[in-house]
């Protein structure tokens, strides 16, 4: 899967700090693999 992330203050310069935003292309199960990996890196 091709997952992109960007700071949510791209998109809201007043709360956008509190987010992040992801722009992703794939099949679902490429998706729920890209979340497992992502899942992964964040613990």
């Amino acid at each position: 899967a091709h997952v992109a992330a960007t700071p949510g203050r791209d998109f809201d310069p007043l709360q956008g700090h509190r987010t992040m935003r992801f722009s992703y292309a794939g099949s679902h199960d490429e998706m729920v693999e890209a979340m497992m990996r992502l899942e992964r890196w964040l613990k």
